[in-house]
């Protein structure tokens, strides 16, 4: 079974953020033998006047994997059904004050790819678009392997936290929670030794995403930081314009303002 949970607005500037919130939703879910989770990935959307937000204005999602054995022999609903009520009790448990969580759940294996179309043109339009929490209702009801439910507040959480699992099965959006620890910037070495060293799947350049062969030299800069795309935890590149490196290294890593906007 693979789910993708999603969660939005469940932090003030004071507490604890919504990716931390979702990494200890992951850690129940593995320490009751649920399954496993994927990395967290962080989903910006519209940044708007008429939108509440506490900083950013993004979800943060992860992927559930679980087998019939993770679950101790539950049926596939049986399963689902206590991950969701974990979740939701959760956010009950440790919203924060003044925060409208919302918590999406989707079933991969109980949507079509025609309802996966719509997920993903939702979290298009809430890159670009002020939606609205009936909205996000209305699509939810009419797929059937989505939950959607608000934990507090207004409950507007739950518009980004559909538009986020839309984003998260689109494989080319967000950036992966976390701060990559950089060893030794300034040094240079393959594609495939920059994949095994911060633990990625691929590295790719900016801006056209193209993957980059495993042999290419990559000259590691002062700041790495992984993004989703193609389905993958990817590290991307850009064209090494330093002229004392440029002909040992054609590539080098991606400062965060060359990856604004991608």
């Amino acid at each position: 079974m693979k789910l993708l949970m999603c969660i939005d607005d469940t932090d003030n500037l004071g507490s604890p953020g919504t990716g931390e919130i979702l990494e200890n939703i992951g850690k129940g879910i593995v320490n009751n033998g649920w399954g496993q989770v994927s990395y967290i990935t962080r989903h910006q959307f519209l940044i708007h006047e008429d939108i509440k937000y506490t900083s950013h204005n993004s979800s943060m999602c992860f992927l559930i994997e679980t087998d019939f054995e993770d679950c101790s022999g539950l049926s596939h609903e049986e399963c689902r059904d206590q991950i969701t009520a974990y979740g939701m009790n959760y956010l009950l448990e440790n919203g924060a004050e003044g925060s409208d969580p919302g918590l999406c759940i989707t079933d991969l294996e109980k949507i079509s790819p025609e309802e996966t179309g719509k997920l993903m043109a939702f979290g298009s339009r809430a890159k670009k678009e002020v939606l609205s929490k009936e909205a996000a209702y209305r699509l939810a009801e009419e797929i059937e392997g989505v939950h959607l439910s608000e934990h507090g507040g207004t409950g507007d959480g739950v518009i980004g936290a559909i538009a986020g699992c839309g984003l998260r099965l689109t494989g080319n959006d967000g950036k992966v929670k976390g701060k990559i620890k950089v060893d030794d910037p300034g040094k240079i070495i393959t594609a495939k030794e920059l994949k095994k060293r911060y633990n990625a799947e691929a590295v790719r350049a900016v801006p056209n995403h193209i993957e980059i062969e495993d042999d290419c030299m990559i000259l590691i800069g002062d700041e790495i930081k992984a993004v989703y795309s193609h389905y993958q935890m990817t590290l991307p590149v850009c064209v090494n314009e330093d002229p004392d490196t440029s002909v040992q290294a054609e590539w080098r890593t991606c400062t965060k303002k060359q990856l604004k906007g991608i």
